[in-house]
């Protein structure tokens, strides 16, 4: 998102130039993190390159028991040399040279591999604030290797027996060698695979027939991205920029700057505030058992309520009371698809339609 940010902002000040936008940006000096320290009542998945710097109260190492399992070692070998540089380049045929000095070479080649895995082991532990949970798994038919992780960390921290643990996928047993409690009752049941999981798009279960790539369809998905992008926008730039992506879309001006002035009317205050969010994905289960995905154009969630709302680009205004208002379905299974969330929060709903610039609350 910050990337992107900076792209359009070059482009509204300079224009269109792609060696220009890499000049600029490689003689900026701009610094973008992770911020951790917030309390955003999330769980994080990344790399330990990606949290270096970062900390956090709780930390999982979720499969140190194995090694990694990328691509095999290079067999391109670098020996180094007394004057410093590049070193000499020396092809190894795996299984047709042998020599004392080149099983050297492989043997300084793998202590600098092992000392980088090491050092990314200390910066994954110093992750941690309060917790730190160092897992893995363990097959009956081998033992874990004895460089990773869970091997070298298990003498130092003095762990003699795992805390908790789970002898085999068919037959699971639970041996609880330290302080009793209860497992809950998901984890001795196998997850079901991803393709017996039916997942079906709102959107798609609602009007299949009108997903054809038509101009109307083209014109509605360049005015939903001129919208995503406008609130992240200072409201002096907004014109400039709504106008420039009218003219590469192909839209007609007037209509796009219109869109300024609507996102500028009071009412929508609510939606486009610094703790709103724009196309968010949902995934859920509705009351009748379907498992639906979908993507809110804007989402605020408020300690007591959520605001929803979606910006429809039609013509034709359908009335709130017509059985084919296909919208009104559309919003109350999103609303359904967040209630599992947020079951104690009051859910609004709401409809921009761009053509009138008329805010229709559906339900409230």
């Amino acid at each position: 998102d910050a990337y992107l940010d900076l792209a359009m902002t070059y482009e509204m000040e300079n224009g269109l130039s792609l060696a220009g936008f890499l000049h600029w940006f490689n003689a900026g000096e701009t610094d973008v993190k992770r911020e951790m320290d917030k309390n955003a009542g999330e769980v994080r998945i990344m790399t330990v390159h990606a949290a270096k710097g970062l900390e956090g109260n709780i930390v999982f190492l979720p499969d140190a028991a194995s090694l990694p399992r990328g691509r095999s070692a290079s067999r391109l070998l670098k020996i180094e040399t007394q004057n410093r540089g590049l070193g000499l380049p020396l092809w190894n045929l795996s299984g047709l040279t042998s020599s004392p000095a080149l099983e050297l070479v492989l043997a300084n080649n793998q202590a600098k591999i092992d000392a980088e895995r090491n050092r990314l082991l200390y910066v994954a532990m110093t992750r941690a604030r309060d917790e730190l949970y160092i897992c893995g798994a363990k097959s009956k038919s081998r033992e874990i290797p004895k460089t990773c992780w869970y091997a070298l960390v298990e003498p130092i921290l003095g762990v003699t027996e795992p805390s908790v643990y789970l002898s085999d996928a068919q037959n699971l047993g639970v041996q609880q060698t330290k302080e009793a409690f209860t497992l809950p009752s998901w984890i001795l049941h196998p997850a079901k695979s991803e393709s017996a999981i039916e997942s079906q798009t709102v959107t798609h279960a609602l009007k299949a027939k009108t997903l054809a790539n038509t101009p109307e369809m083209q014109r509605g998905t360049a005015i939903h991205a001129i919208l995503q992008a406008l609130p992240r926008l200072a409201p002096n730039r907004r014109r400039a920029f709504a106008s420039v992506k009218a003219k590469q879309h192909g839209l007609d001006e007037a209509d796009v700057l219109n869109l300024v002035d609507l996102l500028a009317r009071p009412e929508l205050t609510a939606f486009l505030g610094s703790d709103s969010m724009s196309e968010v994905e949902i995934c859920g289960t509705l009351e009748n058992g379907k498992t639906m995905t979908g993507r809110l154009d804007r989402i605020v969630i408020e300690p007591t309520q959520i605001l929803l709302l979606d910006f429809k680009t039609d013509v034709n205004v359908p009335s709130k009371t017509s059985e084919d208002h296909v919208y009104l379905r559309q919003m109350q299974m999103y609303s359904q698809l967040m209630r599992e969330a947020y079951p104690t929060h009051k859910i609004k709903a709401a409809l921009l339609w761009t053509q009138t610039g008329k805010l229709e609350w559906l339900f409230q």
